[in-house]
């Protein structure tokens, strides 16, 4: 229930800005979006264990994209939630001499990220618009879900975890973006927005080796 509340309230907040400040020069969007996530890890030590791994690196998000666009300017907000396979095995190993399976937790972790653009538009105004920017997000840890344990050879359900037992709850990580967008109409766009950013480790369950993230969104956007 909470995921619906957060994006539900997303949107009034953000519907409730758009008519304070939308003008002639100015516009105010929002709509729907989907994408994909795809995480690259650096494991500088040579181990695993003690370590997490994704056995799902390319994952669907959904949520809400807002943006707002002054001259050539373009300031977007997103919330984004997702559902991620996690394991971490339960010993540390040097990778070289990984020969046979090694005990696991496998979870599902749920995920609400919030990555915030600013833009600078390199085209003319015109239907199709092209911008390059900065981004910054934050990933917030809501619960975990489906919970097992990998013995070596067999898979048991467990009881999930509390996501406090998992280390920091929130991770903020920076990088650039391009934006895409085409006028459909005067009122209808398409957008489509891939971006990388870097996450410093830090205790977030999913990022405790440094982390790339290739990300990509597909938006419908209506003009208010």
């Amino acid at each position: 229930m909470k995921t619906p509340f957060l994006l539900l309230a997303f949107a009034c907040l953000t519907i409730r800005f758009a008519t304070a400040q939308s003008t002639a020069t100015r516009s105010f969007m929002i709509g729907p979006t989907i994408g994909i996530d795809k995480m690259t890890y650096t494991n500088t030590a040579g181990y695993v264990g003690d370590l997490s791994a994704y056995s799902s690196p390319v994952i669907a998000n959904y949520g809400l994209d807002a943006s707002y666009q002054v001259n050539r300017f373009l300031v977007g907000v997103k919330a984004l939630y997702r559902q991620q396979a996690f394991q971490q095995l339960l010993s540390v190993i040097p990778v070289t001499t990984l020969v046979v399976p090694q005990p696991q937790f496998n979870r599902d972790l749920r995920v609400i990220s919030v990555p915030i653009t600013v833009g600078y538009r390199l085209t003319p105004e015109a239907h199709f618009q092209w911008y390059i920017g900065a981004t910054v997000a934050a990933d917030y840890l809501l619960s975990t879900a489906n919970e097992t344990l990998f013995d070596g050879a067999n898979t048991l359900p467990v009881s999930n975890s509390d996501k406090s037992e998992l280390g920091r709850s929130l991770n903020v990580g920076f990088g650039a973006q391009t934006t895409l967008r085409y006028q459909l109409t005067p009122v209808f766009s398409l957008q489509l927005e891939p971006a990388m950013r870097y996450y410093p480790h830090g205790g977030f369950p999913t990022r405790t080796q440094n982390n790339y993230q290739y990300q990509s969104t597909l938006s419908v956007l209506v003009k208010l």
